[in-house]
């Protein structure tokens, strides 16, 4: 050491491998809204999904309690009866289905920090997702280096 200056180690550059609507993921950090975690304390990283709407289930109970009932009231009429019970189980299920598609069950990535399970992410967004647990991955290989 001349002139009195100290050498450090090199610590490796802090790269941004993930940056998008409040989430970021550098080989160090992962920040997801407020909270941070240091890539190198998150162990035992687990993806799940998360449980349905509970408006979806209501939907499913509802629309196969109007069926049933339909369909057995209409067992004693005519065919004019089966039509229209046709049209009044259509109904209930259709927006059974769309529901369905638009309360998808949300993404969620678990991990064990110091020996804690926290999720660390939840959203329904599926290509965002994994976007987000690939950078993840990526930060991890480069924190073992």
């Amino acid at each position: 050491m001349d002139n009195g200056t100290q050498t450090r180690a090199a610590q490796p550059e802090d790269i941004t491998l993930y940056n998008r609507d409040g989430v970021r993921v550098t080989s160090r950090v992962l920040t997801a809204g407020n909270r941070r975690y240091e890539i190198r304390s998150l162990r035992e990283l687990m993806t799940a999904r998360g449980r349905r709407n509970p408006v979806h289930v209501h939907a499913s109970i509802v629309a196969g309690a109007l069926a049933v009932a339909v369909v057995a009231v209409a067992l004693h009429i005519g065919t004019v009866a089966w039509i229209a019970a046709g049209i009044a189980c259509a109904l209930p299920c259709a927006v059974l289905a769309v529901s369905g598609v638009l309360a998808s069950r949300p993404y969620e990535l678990w991990c064990s920090i110091h020996g804690d399970q926290v999720i660390l992410l939840s959203m329904s967004d599926g290509e965002r997702y994994h976007q987000i647990v690939r950078a993840l991955i990526r930060a991890r290989e480069r924190a073992r280096d």
